[in-house]
């Protein structure tokens, strides 16, 4: 991932959104969160375990980390949502315990 500008976590129905107060204010999204969830949760079925609206590489971007259905081991899919269009972004696939700021995984499934 690049730098973000995430500060704060708040815990919703198990998973975490996170925003900083100043990013609030600056931006509001066309798409609500709840909308992009549900596209995100369309193209991988799952639980969600994290959730976020930040801005990464000067695009501001939903985030979501999806434990897919029937998934027992750790891998978790990172599904990025465009928050003024609805579209999917990225999806890639993560270990749960990778430090996720070292670089890309070899096992991601990017689509654009």
């Amino acid at each position: 991932m690049g730098i973000k500008d995430v500060v704060i976590g708040t815990v919703i129905g198990g998973a975490v959104m996170t925003a900083s107060p100043s990013a609030q204010a600056k931006y509001t999204p066309k798409v609500s969160i709840e909308k992009a969830r549900a596209t995100a949760l369309e193209r991988v079925p799952g639980t969600v375990i994290e959730e976020e609206l930040e801005r990464e590489k000067g695009r501001w971007i939903y985030e979501f980390e999806i434990r897919p259905k029937g998934e027992t081991g750790r891998i978790i899919k990172e599904v990025t949502v465009d928050p003024e269009t609805g579209a999917i972004l990225a999806v890639e696939t993560e270990e749960e315990d990778d430090d996720r700021e070292d670089g890309p995984d070899d096992d991601d499934d990017e689509v654009k």
